[in-house]
């Protein structure tokens, strides 16, 4: 054979085998979420504000929360910024659904240190992301155990997070490995996820997430493993 089409087959092989280890790696992060009674016809995506210690009012269909794992720096100060701009644009406030949807949302929340001199600062993303409350963060980070990654992390709960009382049946999508440019279409996948319901939330987003890993890999890793090849021959 060839030396330069067995250096080809070593090269592919390789490839492979990285990417079903970056799928497996990877799913070991993600906990299931026990399945649940039955809940509404169908549920409502929204998004929300936290502040002090409060992690969510009693009585809606879903908590989940947008966590930043550091603050961010010259470098990824954009990817914050596209972050936020994602969820401001992706869905709408709780408050503008009448009360009687409560029970259908399915809240997104965003955690501040700090309340807004006006509902401007609400729509200003330099503003949310200069005030996000990274020690609120921290804390469910910590219990989920993913405070090592770079994020950032979506998890939902059936009930409002509560760090005093044990509650492993949640979901996690980890961002990550998503580029700058693709932040929308994973908090958009998030969305499509959440809005199956708690009884719901496991079905098929395992597949999900090995598919967005793996497309992840390609794009970040294809391009040099092209050129390995290409170069090879």
């Amino acid at each position: 054979m060839p030396k330069g089409l067995k250096t080809y087959h070593r090269t592919y092989n390789l490839s492979f085998i990285l990417a079903i280890l970056f799928i497996v790696v990877g799913c070991r992060q993600w906990s299931k979420t026990a399945g649940g009674g039955k809940g509404p016809n169908f549920y409502i995506p929204t998004r929300d504000f936290l502040f002090e210690n409060h992690f969510g009012s009693d009585g809606l269909g879903g908590y989940s929360y947008l966590l930043f794992t550091s603050r961010p720096t010259p470098d990824t100060e954009d990817r914050y910024l596209r972050v936020c701009n994602s969820f401001i644009s992706s869905m709408n406030l709780s408050s503008y659904y009448p009360a009687s949807t409560t029970y259908q949302q399915i809240v997104t929340y965003w955690p501040l240190q700090n309340k807004p001199f006006s509902t401007s600062d609400l729509k200003n993303c330099s503003w949310l992301v200069e005030n996000y409350d990274y020690a609120k963060s921290e804390t469910i980070l910590s219990y989920i155990r993913m405070n090592h990654v770079s994020g950032p992390i979506l998890v939902a709960w059936e009930k409002p997070f509560n760090p005093a009382i044990v509650n492993d049946n949640f979901i996690v999508f980890n961002l990550s490995n998503f580029a700058d440019h693709d932040i929308a279409r994973a908090i958009s996948i998030w969305k499509g996820q959440t809005i199956k319901g708690p009884e719901d939330w496991e079905d098929g987003f395992l597949y999900t997430r090995t598919k967005e890993e793996l497309r992840n890999f390609i794009q970040r890793y294809g391009n040099t493993i092209f050129a390995f090849v290409t170069g090879a021959g």
